[in-house]
């Protein structure tokens, strides 16, 4: 019976060939699979890449959509830039591409901006900056760029940085080294971080106020408007802010900021009164704008004020004029030199400095008979400014009142309805609404 049964039995060499074909249809399939999962898919991908390295064939975003949308076309470029070195890939294109792909990018762009390709690692910068703020993890990569040898590389590093905005501010020390960096791009990239990154950089104010000088004009506008940026923070820019002001590429930046800084800025209005004396007419202008700004808190600046009304720019002339208009019944003293401005050969400077008084008030009662001869003045806006002026002083205009009522006839609508408003005024009653 036994030998009967091993007779029946199929030999060792039958079964172990049985087994060997199974295992290698199984093994086949699966490299099948393996090839219809992972390389028609990398093959695809370096396709795509191929494509968009031909700078006019394809657009980015009309790669991703290629590569099946954001999602998983980050996925796709992952795996295409984790295959081995000795496979042939295009890692500049497909590290540019994860840029347009999000959030789901960042870890490998953090990867690559250490790659031993320099143009990998430029192409991770500026990557990581077009994903904003949402790159926020990779500044302490980042950071680590902003010291990499190649320019480039520190330039689109420091361009990320200002995109991610307020979330860099771990970043303010390496930022502030950057100033000094040997690559202009790299410095007003850095100046630009710092504002972006707002108050909370104010550790950063001396070394953007040393930036104010730097020879590239594009780093001198971004370090005064990065000033403006941290605010009051920033008071001991002040100075070096009102000198900014002579220089044409900084005028506007340092203006602004300046503005910003305001609040903290009444501590230096000596270094205001003393820019009135500025070569440069623009700065005299916008110092003297900026006094009437900080208002009755600049009533130092009303002597220094009082000497620009002499200014032989016009403009400057104006300027001083409406500052001490702002300063108000404050600058009292001014009403003399504001009387001679009533004769000024510019219609608009008599027009301001006729508001100016209208603006001190009673304490410019001085001022009333130079106003009613203004009354009769050729140019229609400085008729209305006078009247304006005269119903300010109040009460102690009275002896105008027969030439207002004269102006209620006046051709030109604004200067008589002034005239009544004015008549109102003077003689006690309520203003109209």
């Amino acid at each position: 019976m036994s030998t009967e049964a091993e007779a029946n039995k199929p030999p060792d060499r039958t079964r172990r060939a049985v087994i060997l074909a199974t295992v290698g249809i199984f093994l086949i399939l699966g490299l099948v699979l393996l090839f219809l999962l992972v390389a028609v898919p990398l093959r695809e991908t370096h396709t795509v890449v191929q494509k968009l390295r031909s700078r006019y064939s394809v657009r980015p975003m009309e790669s991703i959509a290629m590569l099946g949308g954001p999602e998983r076309a980050a996925h796709r470029l992952v795996t295409y830039l984790h295959l081995p070195r000795w496979v042939k890939t295009d890692r500049q294109t497909a590290t540019y591409l994860l840029g347009f792909c999000g959030p789901r990018a960042v870890p490998t762009l953090i990867k690559a901006l250490a790659d031993t390709d320099v143009y990998v690692r430029r192409r991770a910068g500026s990557s990581l900056g077009r994903i904003d703020p949402k790159a926020k993890e990779a500044a302490p990569a980042l950071i680590k760029a902003l010291n990499d040898t190649d320019r480039v590389v520190r330039f689109r590093a420091a361009r990320a940085l200002v995109q991610i905005g307020p979330d860099a501010k771990e970043a303010m020390p390496a930022l502030i080294k950057a100033l000094s960096d040997t690559g202009q791009s790299v410095r007003h990239c850095a100046a630009q971080a710092l504002g972006r990154i707002g108050p909370e950089a104010k550790e950063a104010a001396p070394a953007l106020i040393k930036a104010l000088g730097d020879t590239h004009r594009d780093v001198r506008r971004n370090a005064a408007w990065a000033l403006g940026k941290i605010g009051p923070g920033a008071k001991e820019a002040v100075p070096a802010l009102i000198k900014a002001l002579s220089d044409t590429e900084t005028t506007d930046p340092a203006a602004k900021s300046l503005r910003k800084i305001m609040p903290a800025a009444r501590e230096a209005v000596p270094a205001f009164i003393e820019a009135l004396d500025d070569t440069n007419m623009a700065v005299r202008s916008r110092v003297a704008r900026m006094l009437g700004e900080i208002g009755t808190e600049a009533k130092a600046a009303v002597p220094a004020l009082v000497r620009t009304l002499g200014d032989r720019n016009a403009f400057v002339r104006v300027a001083a004029a409406e500052a001490l208009g702002e300063i108000g019944p404050e600058a009292k003293e001014a009403v003399p030199a504001l009387v001679k401005a009533l004769g000024d050969e510019e219609a608009w400077v008599r027009a301001r400095a006729a508001e100016t008084l209208g603006k001190i008030g009673p304490e410019a009662r001085a001022a009333v008979p130079a106003l009613a001869k203004a009354l009769g003045d050729a140019y229609a806006g400085m008729r209305y400014a006078a009247a304006e002026a005269l119903g300010g002083i109040g009460p102690g205009a009275k002896a105008t009142v027969p030439a207002l009522e004269k102006l209620l006839e006046d051709p030109a609508p604004p200067v008589s309805a002034a005239a009544a408003e004015a008549l109102k005024k003077i003689r006690g009653s309520k203003s109209s609404p």
